[in-house]
């Protein structure tokens, strides 16, 4: 699946109730439109999101035209405490 499906498909989930069903299906291991280890690095950014922070998606690092990273997200908070 492509990081942009990955993205669209992530923000079907709204609320809190949706992520704990995603987190049991997780957890049954039955994600089955998902990559391993995929589901699980969406839905923590889209926990995040959910609360307001400010997240990153996961991309690919290059250089010269070679792939040397891979960066999972990122999740930015303006204000704790």
């Amino acid at each position: 699946m492509k990081a942009e499906d990955c993205i669209k498909n992530i923000r079907v989930i709204s609320n809190h109730s949706d992520l704990d069903t995603f987190w049991q299906q997780i957890v049954a291991k039955n994600t089955p439109t998902w990559a391993a280890g995929l589901a699980f690095e969406y839905m923590i950014l889209r926990a995040f999101e959910l609360e307001g922070a400010q997240i990153t998606w996961p991309y690919t690092v290059t250089l010269f035209d070679e792939r040397v990273e891979q960066i999972d997200g990122a999740i930015h908070l303006e204000n704790i405490g």
